[in-house]
């Protein structure tokens, strides 16, 4: 295996270790090195077993990555219904539920 297909798999299992662990701005990060690394890859070549071991690493990230954008989208949605006026309900790790909304009040017109 070359240095740049053992740098991509630690890039890949970096990844997955972040996406595992919640932090999506972790592995973020990591986009930028693991396009650079593939571009180099893809000049240089990779025998069959050290393509097969990337595209593993690969496959396995990819429903951390895709959870991760439904999350992201989850979230988006969520907050844009507080900023709206809607009352949402989240719980804290104790289970204890807390309603929380925009605190914005309605002003009531009256002719």
């Amino acid at each position: 295996m070359s240095r740049t297909a053992r740098n991509l798999l630690r890039v890949l299992e970096r990844e997955r270790a972040f996406l595992r662990a919640g932090d999506i701005a972790g592995a973020a990060g990591l986009l930028e090195r693991k396009a650079e690394l593939a571009g180099t890859l893809e000049r240089e070549g990779a025998d069959p077993d050290t393509a097969a071991r990337l595209r593993e690493a690969a496959r396995r990230n990819l429903p951390l990555l895709e959870a991760a954008r439904e999350g992201a989208r989850a979230a988006e949605g969520a907050v844009r219904a507080i900023a709206n006026g809607v009352t949402t309900r989240t719980y804290a790790p104790d289970g204890y539920g807390t309603d929380i909304g925009s605190g914005r009040r309605r002003i009531e017109r009256r002719a």
